[in-house]
């Protein structure tokens, strides 16, 4: 939950959360190729940007929102995702009008990093 997120960040740090959760974008963990980089991405943030993010993920909810979205719509989801399930990316196929959902199998949270050629080759069509 966002409240456990909050109380997380602020026992271990910023760093040891950022750690944490970068860990889970990736099938691998810290061994994949890409885990440093989100490491260094994430330092540059602070706890007020981290935590303003928490307050606004829990606040909002844009499901209503999506019906307004008319553009033909690409969601890329890893089946081993962390960060959001697969009900949520269902909730946004159902709801953008000309939306497609792709699972990539194998992939957590950085599908773009994990199957770079994979997503690469799904965008190109998409936008071809």
């Amino acid at each position: 939950t966002v409240d456990q997120s909050r109380e997380n960040l602020k026992k271990r740090g910023l760093e040891i959360t950022a750690k944490n959760i970068a860990k889970t974008w990736f099938v691998k963990g810290e061994d994949a190729k890409y885990f440093d980089v989100c490491i260094e991405t994430g330092k540059q943030t602070s706890m007020e940007a981290v935590n303003n993010s928490l307050t606004a993920f829990k606040n909002w909810n844009g499901v209503d929102a999506l019906k307004n979205i008319k553009n033909e719509t690409l969601i890329v989801w890893g089946d081993q995702d962390k960060s959001y399930n697969l009900e949520q990316s269902q909730t946004l196929e159902k709801n953008i009008e000309n939306s497609k959902l792709i699972i990539f199998k194998n992939c957590a949270h950085n599908v773009h990093l994990e199957q770079p050629d994979q997503f690469n080759n799904i965008i190109k069509d998409f936008l071809l």
